[in-house]
């Protein structure tokens, strides 16, 4: 057997493991090293918390097609937005979000900009046809002859015309020059960071992440009568995410109506939920890349504070005889991860009521 484990060991170890050859030096040696070899730069903006990036890293770099095209025609530079270096040299392009791709000439032209994740379609289409610099840039003079309709402004250096082909006569510009990109970053590391910003932070580094989720109710109390009436529910929550499952133990306040006896009901409670989700699919929105669609088991118990009947005032808690002070039951629904977002929807078995909800939940620093 062990000549079968080393020839399965070798073969593993063997095989070709892609991934893109980022350039482990500075921007500026980025660009250099562009312009020795005659190759253009491709830029790669990104951040630990990134889940588009992350599906960028594993489903799309590691393919042959691109890593070989990626390592012949460019210089490919990965930068983590949350470092200084990256930072200073996000704030020179137009910030949209990440993950975001740029490609630019050895002189800073840029030539193709996208952001988000995208699919291997896409992403070879983003990189194929550039060519190498001086395959394709012109003399500042010889500019405006590359089309009929094309001028330079010789007052603006920073807007360039590149063949039809590639731009279809439309502007290119330049990023920011570094003293205003360096302008910025100083005035962004220099405000001081809010209570918000400091939970946002620590949130991005954290595998256990708060959030808040908001919801609507349909609500039944009698179960012989149907009739169903409307409520709402809002949750605090720490979302912890793996592979596979995610948990999200909560504390939610919320209001229950509903006709019991004949009689209209508002309850007021307070509920402990245990979220647990199982990955059961994936979807894509917009370029986002695939992200998972969750089943949801969800058990609860929680206090009941105060009922308001109609038209009757307020009973206290402790007084409830229709009700009772606790209560219990369990949620089945299910969840999509759109980024941080997360819509949900579902059905309530509790103790003293039916319910059909849908909820949308924003989880902070994913």
């Amino acid at each position: 057997m062990k000549p079968f484990y080393s020839t399965i060991l070798f073969l593993f170890f063997a095989l070709p493991m892609y991934a893109i050859d980022f350039f482990p030096g500075t921007y500026q040696q980025a660009l250099l090293k562009a312009k020795t070899e005659d190759k253009q730069v491709l830029l790669y903006f990104t951040a630990t918390w990134c889940g588009p990036c992350q599906y960028m890293q594993q489903m799309i770099f590691p393919d042959a097609s691109i890593t070989n095209y990626v390592t012949k025609n460019f210089v490919a530079l990965k930068l983590d937005i949350d470092t200084e270096k990256g930072k200073r040299v996000y704030l020179k392009f137009k910030n949209v979000g990440i993950p975001d791709f740029y490609i630019i000439n050895p002189d800073e032209v840029i030539l193709k900009h996208l952001v988000g994740g995208v699919k291997l379609k896409q992403f070879k289409e983003f990189i194929s046809n550039v060519g190498s610099p001086s395959s394709m840039m012109k003399p500042v003079s010889d500019v405006a002859a590359l089309t009929k309709d094309s001028q330079l402004n010789a007052a603006d250096d920073s807007v360039l015309k590149l063949p039809s082909d590639l731009t279809s006569g439309a502007q290119i510009r330049k990023p920011k020059p570094d003293s205003i990109a360096d302008r910025e970053y100083q005035i962004i590391m220099s405000r001081k960071p809010s209570r918000f910003m400091k939970m946002y932070y620590v949130a991005m580094f954290s595998k256990w992440k708060p959030g808040v989720s908001l919801g609507i109710r349909l609500n039944d109390m009698d179960h012989s009568e149907r009739h169903y009436l409307p409520g709402y529910q809002f949750t605090y929550f720490m979302d912890y995410r793996a592979r596979k499952f995610y948990f999200q133990p909560g504390l939610q306040f919320g209001v229950r109506s509903g006709s019991f006896s004949g009689i209209k009901h508002r309850l007021h409670h307070l509920d402990l939920p245990l979220v647990t989700g199982f990955k059961i699919g994936t979807h894509q929105y917009f370029q986002s890349g695939k992200q998972p669609i969750w089943f949801n088991v969800i058990p609860y118990a929680g206090l009941n504070l105060w009922s308001t009947k109609q038209p009757d005032a307020v009973i206290a808690s402790g007084v409830i005889p229709e009700f009772g002070n606790f209560n219990y039951g369990a949620k089945l629904g299910f969840s999509l991860t759109m980024g941080s977002f997360m819509p949900s929807v579902g059905y309530d078995i509790g103790r003293y009521n039916q319910t059909y909800y849908l909820s949308f939940a924003l989880i902070l620093g994913k």
